[in-house]
């Protein structure tokens, strides 16, 4: 889901994306999920480690929403192969047409309303299990239901505290991270990203081939991108 989810700072400058895919939950961790007490839970810790592999080799392709309170919903079609990607965006309306395409070397991000492109280099990032283990404790909630596919929940607090600040659900059968929420201090909810109508198959190589369209725009970075 990596995930990646992406912010622009400046539209024309620093690029922080989120796509592809990871984050997890608050609040009041409910009963729900009365079905996990007949099913083996793996440990969190395990779980996070399934994750970090699965977004090495994971091949997919699905409708990624970023929902934030009291704005519209960001939504993109995504194809993901391991560490290449490409998103191309439907809505909002100012941001359709927008596209981003990382083949694992170069990473280009296309702004439709500007014609112009921004072209650096591919991070390769993937989720790091170190840090991740060392700044947060997994617990799994139980088994639950993402968009109709088995999933485990799981929450993380940051070391030495109770409060869950991120909530994750990761796909039992391929270990890939299928929606995140996001919780502020309060516990209120501040952004959701989810997959949506995910396939799971084979992603052609042409899919991850992109070039600037004739007469746009194009700034290029010595920098890299980077993935949360």
């Amino acid at each position: 889901m990596k995930p990646c989810w992406n912010v622009f700072a400046n539209r024309r400058a620093a690029i922080i994306l989120s796509t592809a895919l990871f984050a997890l939950v608050p609040g009041a961790l409910q009963s729900t999920l009365a079905q996990s007490t007949k099913v083996s839970l793996p440990s969190g810790a395990a779980l996070l480690q399934q994750l970090v592999r699965a977004e090495r080799g994971v091949e997919y392709s699905a409708t990624e929403v970023v929902a934030r309170p009291g704005t519209p919903d960001v939504v993109a079609r995504v194809w993901r192969s391991g560490f290449r990607r490409r998103l191309e965006w439907q809505s909002p309306p100012v941001m359709r047409g927008d596209i981003l395409v990382d083949n694992g070397a170069q990473v280009w991000r296309y702004l439709r309303s500007e014609n112009s492109a921004i072209g650096t280099r591919s991070s390769r990032s993937e989720a790091d299990w170190e840090q991740l283990s060392g700044r947060f404790d997994a617990r799994v909630l139980g088994t639950d239901e993402q968009d109709g596919r088995a999933s485990w929940q799981v929450a993380l607090s940051p070391r030495g505290e109770k409060r869950v600040v991120r909530k994750l659900w990761v796909d039992r059968a391929k270990g890939v991270l299928l929606r995140i929420e996001q919780f502020d201090a309060r516990g209120q909810r501040t952004k959701t990203i989810a997959l949506r109508d995910v396939r799971f198959a084979p992603i052609a190589a042409e899919r991850f081939r992109w070039s600037p369209p004739s007469g746009a725009q194009i700034t290029r970075m010595d920098g890299t991108l980077w993935t949360a």
